[in-house]
């Protein structure tokens, strides 16, 4: 990146190469943390079908089995043997996270000024999750995006 001293400014030696068309991002972590919303979810709906004996999970647990895994992953991992049952869990869960989501789940720091930084440029931007959910930087009402 080269600096202009005398205007303050900054330009990416990238920006004279070619132009930007697409941004990718990989949400978590990147654009917001929700692993503490997916976390307390797990807590608190675990229990109520008896896994680990209706004790809530720790969040070590948390980590080590259902971070970072698909839906998938988690149904076969919470019931083997009744994948349709484990898949109505995550189903479950993914709602539920969606409503905290809401209230909970909050831009990194810097997140606007590179939302900025890419409409000036026009650029679409893009989100992957690990859980193999995708989003536009914006949304629209009926699927809401990053900013939404």
């Amino acid at each position: 990146m080269q600096t202009n001293r005398s205007s303050g400014t900054s330009k990416s030696s990238l920006s004279g190469v070619a132009p930007l068309e697409v941004v990718l991002f990989d949400i978590d972590g990147t654009l917001c943390d929700s692993d503490q919303i997916h976390y307390y979810a797990f807590r608190e709906m675990l229990p109520e079908i008896g896994f680990n004996g209706g004790v809530p999970i720790t969040e070590e647990y948390y980590i080590e089995n259902f971070a970072g895994k698909h839906n998938d992953d988690v149904a076969r991992i919470l019931f083997p043997d009744d994948l349709e049952r484990g898949l109505k869990f995550t189903e479950d869960k993914e709602a539920m996270f969606r409503r905290l989501a809401v209230d909970k789940l909050k831009p990194v720091n810097g997140l606007y000024k590179v939302k900025k930084w890419i409409e000036d440029r026009t650029a679409f931007a893009y989100g992957q999750t690990s859980s193999g959910k995708t989003f536009t930087m914006n949304g629209s009402e009926t699927c809401p995006g990053i900013l939404y």
